[in-house]
């Protein structure tokens, strides 16, 4: 092998390198931020239409659903506050073939009208392309539709 060629081999692989740190660079740039929390019936998607932050569009304010635009890890977080009504919220993850999974509960049901009460959790999880994650509202939920309730997300790492 030439000096010349060893040469190009080192440009080509160094080149390929830097495509993938690109690419890898922009699946990083996932993350949405959406406040309010108002549903249309008891037992249906929490629609957090008042959207702080939405990088790579993958948050609809319009159905509340998160769907991933990337195979990774995913960090999430909900919190509520109600005012005198109970919170009972539940956090699904929805398979590509319509598989639900449940990621977390948020409730109180000891509540005193007039009382300000918060809920709130957090978890990590694993989500290929194409899932879907959204807020879900319990039977008998009372919801108090506030800029202080908050559903967000983004990618800790792709994989």
């Amino acid at each position: 092998m030439t000096a010349e060629t060893t040469n190009t081999k080192t440009i080509q692989d160094l080149t390929t390198r830097v495509d993938k740190l690109d690419a890898m660079s922009d699946k990083r740039k996932v993350w949405f931020a959406a406040v309010g929390g108002d549903t249309k019936t008891s037992d249906d998607k929490v629609i957090f239409g008042g959207v702080l932050t939405n990088e790579c569009n993958a948050y609809d304010a319009n159905t509340g659903i998160f769907t991933t635009p990337y195979r990774g890890a995913y960090f999430f977080t909900v919190s509520y506050l109600s005012v005198g009504k109970k919170i009972y919220l539940e956090v699904y993850k929805e398979k590509k073939d319509g598989h639900k999974e449940l990621l977390s509960q948020l409730f109180d049901t000891a509540y005193n009208t007039g009382n300000y009460y918060m809920a709130s959790s957090s978890r990590m999880v694993d989500l290929e392309d194409g899932e879907k994650v959204y807020v879900y509202a319990g039977s008998g939920h009372e919801l108090t539709d506030s800029w202080s309730n908050m559903f967000s997300g983004f990618l800790v790492y792709p994989m």
